[in-house]
């Protein structure tokens, strides 16, 4: 069995901006969260959970047919909110304002394509996000909320999306490990 999602990838310069402007200010403050690892910030289009062996094969079709016919598009990543709100944060993200339509399509698509095959549909509405912290304890919740309201406006640049991974996670005390099972370009 293989842990796997499919995911967008960000650029280096990408993370080294939000590592400086978002995760290095949630660590000045004292609340209970689980940092997202800087090289570990992707956007997730769709999480596979524990598939067989055999099924990475299937799901690399499902991918390399959706992706040689769409073409790369840009991103614009903007501002801070929470899962479920700033209120009750369980998940801080960094949400994405241009680039949503083409996301909702390309995640749609996904989840149709590997629904024909078996996979399950995603119950929840897709949210385009970077994960950046979990949070663990509502101690000092309310710095959580202080720090969304003020980076709600952030802007951390555009991104280029030109490629989609099949990643497998490894789930380990220090928290995952994500390796790229393959990579799929998308169409200039």
């Amino acid at each position: 069995m293989v842990r796997t999602f499919i995911a967008i990838d960000l650029g280096q310069e990408t993370k080294d901006i939000i590592e400086s402007k978002v995760l290095d200010e949630i660590s000045k403050i004292d609340v209970d969260v689980k940092l997202v690892e800087k090289e570990n910030l992707h956007l997730t289009l769709k999480f596979l959970g524990e598939i067989h062996e055999r099924r990475v094969s299937d799901v690399k079709e499902v991918l390399e047919r959706i992706s040689s016919e769409k073409k790369k598009f840009s991103m614009r990543l903007h501002g801070l909110g929470a899962f479920p709100n700033s209120r009750s944060a369980r998940v801080v993200w960094i949400g994405v304002e241009d680039g949503r339509e083409e996301l909702h399509n390309l995640a749609s698509e996904i989840d149709s394509e590997l629904h024909k095959i078996g996979f399950k549909r995603e119950r929840k509405r897709f949210h385009p996000h970077i994960t950046v912290c979990r949070v663990k304890t509502p101690r000092n919740i309310s710095k959580i909320r202080s720090l969304i309201e003020a980076l709600r406006d952030l802007e951390v640049g555009v991104e280029e999306v030109n490629c989609l991974s099949l990643k497998k996670s490894t789930l380990t005390s220090k928290g995952p490990i994500y390796e790229d099972l393959h990579k799929f370009p998308l169409q200039d």
